[in-house]
């Protein structure tokens, strides 16, 4: 009879697991899908979504190696041997929540050698890799990293690093959509061709507070070189 008890709570125990296991999968991709349409509202429109629980296997190139990569923007300094700047396109600053959001594009200058986006960005020789949502808990930043913000280009994740902040980037998930109107005017990508991006969020390896919750969708540009094949 012991026994028998003893192997019931077993299984009660084992259910209740499984059910909070999955009650928090259900909330996970319900704020991940939350994420997607802050995105969705500033372009207007609802995004052809194609997938939302995508595996990493799946993603094809140049996405299975930008999109896993800790930090976007040393990714993608390393893939395309170039230096990111971003250009907000809106902005948002809640005081009560100590939070700054803003949308932003991502771009490199279209010749190598130059490696100057801001000037390419004048002569319209720039590419655009990515079109982001992030909104960063300026409660956990040091006031020189929130300056370099508000007053330069410099990718969040670049401004992280040379400032030797040690980061976690957890709660990953990617997902698949069709390029529509709306993105054209940001990404230049052909309607209808395919797109992939994530959404995480960036936490303090230090103190374990959110440094930033984080949409990303890139363009899928291809770097030519050889060096970018073979990473």
């Amino acid at each position: 009879m012991f026994l028998a008890r003893k192997k019931l709570k077993f299984f009660i125990l084992l259910i209740v697991a499984c059910l909070l296991a999955l009650s928090y999968t259900k909330y996970s991709q319900s704020k991940k899908l939350t994420q997607i349409r802050e995105l969705e509202n500033f372009l207007g429109g609802k995004m052809t979504v194609t997938a939302t629980n995508l595996e990493a296997k799946l993603l094809p190139p140049p996405y299975d190696f930008l999109l896993t990569q800790p930090l976007m923007t040393i990714g993608m300094e390393k893939y395309y041997q170039r230096t990111p700047v971003v250009q907000a396109v809106s902005i948002l600053k809640n005081n009560k929540t100590q939070t700054f959001s803003r949308i932003i594009t991502m771009f490199i200058d279209s010749n190598k050698t130059r490696n100057d986006a801001n000037l390419a960005q004048k002569s319209k020789e720039e590419v655009v890799v990515e079109l982001a949502s992030i909104t960063m808990n300026f409660a956990a930043l040091p006031e020189n990293v929130k300056n370099a913000v508000l007053t330069t280009k410099t990718p969040f994740g670049k401004l992280l690093t040379t400032n030797n902040i040690s980061t976690n980037d957890v709660d990953r998930h990617y997902f698949a959509l069709n390029c529509d109107a709306a993105l054209t005017r940001y990404l230049h990508c052909k309607i209808g061709a395919p797109l992939y991006g994530r959404t995480n969020t960036i936490v303090s390896k230090d103190s374990g507070e959110w440094l930033a919750r984080v949409v990303e969708i890139l363009s899928g540009t291809a770097c030519k070189d050889q060096a970018c094949q073979n990473l």
